[in-house]
C-alpha cells in the first residue's frame, strides 16, 4: 500500500518547506535525523527508512520516539515529512504520532503491519 502521487495525509502542512517525497537521493541523509512534530518540538530520530517492495522508493521512515517512549517506534509515512534542512518536520502533534500503531526496527513490515498503519494515517 502506498500514498498516490498528489496524495497528502490529512493535517499535513504546507508551509512552503520542500517535500520530501519522490526525493531519491534524500533517504540515506535521513538517519539519525531529528525528527519534529508540527509544533516544531523534537519528538525523536529517524531509525530507518523502509522503501516501497515494487518501486523501491521511501514509503515510511520508523521514528525512535525521544523521553518517556524512548524504545518505541513509529512508522511515518513519507508524504508527512518536511525537510528543514538538519531536521525533518512531522505533520502531527506528538500525541497523534506516539498513538499510532508500533512497529520493529529494522525488520520487514508485514502486510497487516502496513494496513494496521495505513488506516491509522489515512483514515
Amino acid at each position: 500500500m502506498s500514498t498516490r502521487e498528489g496524495e497528502t495525509c490529512p493535517g499535513a502542512d504546507t508551509d512552503g518547506v520542500r517535500d520530501v517525497r519522490g526525493d531519491r537521493t534524500a533517504p540515506e541523509t535521513w538517519l539519525a535525523c531529528r525528527v519534529l512534530c508540527r509544533d516544531d518540538r523534537v519528538v525523536g530520530t529517524v531509525d530507518d527508512v523502509l522503501l516501497d517492495s515494487d518501486s523501491a522508493t521511501a514509503e515510511w521512515v520508523v521514528v525512535r520516539l525521544r523521553g518517556p517512549h524512548l524504545r518505541h517506534h513509529r512508522a511515518v509515512p513519507v508524504a508527512m515529512l518536511r525537510d528543514l534542512g538538519d531536521d525533518l518536520r512531522v505533520a502531527t502533534s506528538r500525541p497523534h504520532l506516539v498513538a499510532s500503531p508500533r512497529v520493529r526496527p529494522r525488520q520487514p513490515m508485514t502486510s497487516a503491519d502496513e494496513l494496521a498503519l495505513y488506516r491509522y494515517w489515512h483514515g
